[in-house]
């Protein structure tokens, strides 16, 4: 199989984009990328997805995020402090209609 193996791109400090699509992991759709962000950067991405991918070219802009949903762990009592400071890994998955979905989680 023909493509380019997968490798991490840093956007600025504490953005790194990881894209699977158009590699030999996942050569065509859905687009699946993860992304390691710091906690500010992933604050930045919960308030406005949308935004983040244009901001930050996530996809190409020729696909662009149109609507996303996502979740991430729940709020628990007595380790919401330290969660707030964690790094995060975001896996989304994109479908050639724009729409994507992602997952969250904390990585400290």
């Amino acid at each position: 199989m023909d493509g380019k193996m997968p490798v991490w791109e840093k956007r600025e400090e504490g953005v790194n984009v990881l894209k699977l699509y158009g590699t030999v992991l996942n050569p065509d759709w859905p687009y699946v990328v993860v992304l390691k962000l710091s906690a500010k950067k992933f604050q930045e991405f919960e308030s406005d997805p949308i935004a983040f991918d244009k901001h930050y070219e996530i996809f190409h802009p020729q696909y662009p995020i149109k609507a996303i949903s996502g979740c991430k762990p729940p709020q628990v009592s007595g380790i919401e402090s330290q969660i707030k400071d964690s790094d995060w890994t975001v896996t989304i998955v994109k479908s050639p209609a724009c729409r994507g979905t992602y997952t969250a989680a904390t990585g400290s």
